[in-house]
């Protein structure tokens, strides 16, 4: 399983996860967790290989820099984190989940991290890119 995962597992946090057999002609299946104070959910939701691609551009960019913004967006808004740097080193992550592609029930929510989390963070998108350019190509 390939997972990308903001945060700890036993407390807040949000969850990519994928198998091999999810990535297809360029589109990757994620089942998503979401746990976020007292709410949690899960959904599923499909992305194109070059939505990592630029999430990993952006967040390089954004621990060079310590402020702008990175974008995991989804055609459809499904799922969409985005990440915004103070310059001092405070990231804030918001996030939208619908139940399902362009309707249904609706959570938003965030979470801090400082700067120290993007290095394990783009990692992992670095693991997911090379994976997905090695099944694609």
């Amino acid at each position: 399983m390939h997972i990308f995962q903001i945060g700890n597992s036993d407390a807040e946090h949000v969850r990519l996860s994928f198998e091999d057999a999810d990535l297809e002609h360029g589109r990757l299946y994620c089942a998503i967790t979401i746990k976020v104070d007292r709410f949690s959910g899960d959904i599923t939701a499909d992305y194109e290989d070059r939505d990592f691609v630029k999430l990993q551009s952006d967040l390089t960019k954004l621990h060079e820099t310590l402020s702008g913004t990175a974008i995991l967006y989804h055609r459809d808004e499904q799922f969409v984190l985005q990440f915004e740097g103070d310059g001092l080193g405070h990231i804030t992550i918001s996030g939208t989940a619908l139940a399902y592609p362009t309707y249904g029930n609706k959570l938003d929510f965030s979470l801090a991290i400082d700067q120290s989390y993007l290095p394990a963070l783009i990692t992992q998108l670095q693991n997911i890119n090379k994976l997905i350019s090695d099944v694609v190509i």
